[in-house]
């Protein structure tokens, strides 16, 4: 789905990243469209740190943003491909009626997980509270947390 709906923002004119929302139905495991983010995701500096990580210098693998930069730019990318990212987690706590701060002593016990934590100081509905990063998954399988992701569950409870 994502090619097919790439291939044609390209034919439009469209350069460099975009972003879906997909929600998938549990008992058919059908992917259903809900938007196209036609800007980068968000994801994308947390997915090009996961790439960096994984590859000294850029010669036939880019990460992520370093494509998105050059296809901007207008550069022919047929050449090149993207760093594979084989793990790596990024879950975020927004502000919620019973949910409007996150202490400093529940932001360590997330840190001491071996996650970086990046605290936000909006305080609106629905505003973003925290973002959670690890190099390891938070889920294991449809409705199952790892160990990692119960873990970070139970402190901000």
């Amino acid at each position: 789905m994502a090619v097919e709906i790439g291939t044609h923002m390209k034919h439009d004119g469209w350069k460099g990243l975009f972003g879906l929302d997909l929600v998938v139905e549990a008992s058919t495991g059908m992917a259903y469209l809900i938007e196209i983010n036609a800007r980068q995701p968000a994801s994308t500096t947390f997915e090009s740190w996961l790439q960096d990580r994984s590859v000294a210098t850029y010669t036939s693998e880019l990460s992520t943003f370093v494509a998105h930069l050059r296809a901007c730019l207008g550069e022919d990318l047929s050449e090149y491909s993207l760093i594979p990212v084989e793990h790596g987690a990024q879950i975020l706590q927004r502000m919620t009626k019973d949910i409007t701060d996150v202490s400093q002593e529940k932001i360590s016990a997330i840190r001491n997980l071996d996650c970086n934590v990046i605290a936000y100081d909006e305080r609106k509905p629905g505003a973003e509270l925290l973002r959670i990063q690890s190099k390891e998954s938070f889920i294991q399988n449809h409705n199952v947390v790892t160990k990692k992701g119960s873990d970070i569950t139970d402190i901000l409870q």
